[in-house]
């Protein structure tokens, strides 16, 4: 999608899907918290665009 905000988080020494693995590497469960944070601010950003056009 054309405009579409991306960030690329680039792991190092971990296997395919290893997000798969949250409790178990470290760098799974910060991999997860980098999506909800993205996804969160995503949202939040686009409730008050909604809520400003109202």
């Amino acid at each position: 999608m054309a405009g579409a905000d991306v960030i690329l988080d680039a792991t190092a020494d971990v296997p395919h899907l290893f997000q798969s693995f949250a409790g178990v590497l470290g760098e799974a469960g910060d991999a997860l918290d980098h999506v909800v944070l993205f996804l969160g601010q995503r949202m939040r950003a686009a409730g008050a665009a909604r809520m400003s056009v109202k």
